[in-house]
């Protein structure tokens, strides 16, 4: 820097707009003739090794599809339906998802293969499914229920109560009892009735550990898989979007310490 500062000479002579802004210099001996600045800014560089450097990723938000969800912790199963005016996800969080369509039945006939559509996540059908401790907020959607409103281009994204009943009573609240043994069944309620009692207009949950969740699912696919009435199989190929903010805080480190970034701080 000092170098190009010398090179600059008198800051009335216009020298310094050349080399700062074009990048450019004259040659001493012919004033005419320009030469392209080289460069090199290590040469300013100043030795770190001894210097602790705290690094964030700044990460604010996070955004995690999965058709699996394995987590270090327990977890709170919402068992009552999702009331709000609005979905979970109701603005465009640029995020997609893709999803194979159906085929038809020229395609059926014919044995051939269907293709994949880009769908924005906040087009498809969702509603809550638990949460975690620091504002985690996990979501549950149904991919087969993903359709267009009646005579209007916008998805039909809030599922109705009436289906809603039908994921919880027959599936979600099913499946909770069925992964507990003797001895702890009989402290889960057995049906939704008895839930939206209990939660008294409130949200009620139900506390999962790690190991059950994985227990949970695949009872959930079992479930799903085995309806002979084929009634629930609108919930199908469901998948999970775990929602997380407000994190800027939490994921720095110290270049010295044993996790090597901020990512790695995220997690742990």
């Amino acid at each position: 820097m000092q170098e190009l500062l010398e090179l600059a000479g008198d800051p009335r002579s216009g020298n310094g707009f050349d080399l700062f802004i074009r990048g450019i210099k004259y040659d001493p001996e012919d004033c005419e003739k320009e030469e392209m600045v080289n460069l090199d800014i290590t040469r300013d560089a100043i030795p770190t090794e001894n210097v602790p450097v705290y690094i964030s990723v700044d990460i604010d938000s996070l955004i995690w599809k999965t058709h699996h969800l394995h987590l270090k912790t327990s977890i709170n199963i919402h068992m009552v339906p999702y009331i709000q005016a609005k979905p979970p996800i109701n603005t465009h969080n640029r995020t997609y998802v893709l999803l194979l369509k159906p085929q038809t039945d020229i395609q059926r006939a014919n044995n051939e293969y269907t293709t994949y559509d880009r769908f924005r996540v906040s087009s498809i059908s969702h509603i809550h499914f638990g949460y975690l401790q620091g504002g985690i907020n996990v979501w549950v959607a149904f991919p087969r229920m993903t359709h267009k409103q009646q005579d209007s281009p916008y998805f039909a994204i809030q599922i109705p109560l009436l289906v809603q009943d039908h994921w919880f009573d027959f599936i979600l609240q099913l499946a909770i009892k069925n992964i507990y043994g003797r001895g702890s069944k009989e402290y889960v309620n057995h049906s939704s009735h008895e839930y939206k009692a209990r939660a008294a207009g409130r949200t009620e949950t139900r506390l999962v550990d790690q190991i059950k969740l994985q227990e949970l699912q695949d009872q959930i696919h079992t479930i799903i898989h085995e309806d002979e009435d084929e009634d629930l199989h609108i919930f199908g190929s469901f998948f999970f979007i775990m929602d997380i903010r407000g994190i800027k805080l939490t994921n720095g480190s110290l270049l010295e310490s044993t996790l090597s970034s901020g990512l790695d701080v995220f997690r742990n």
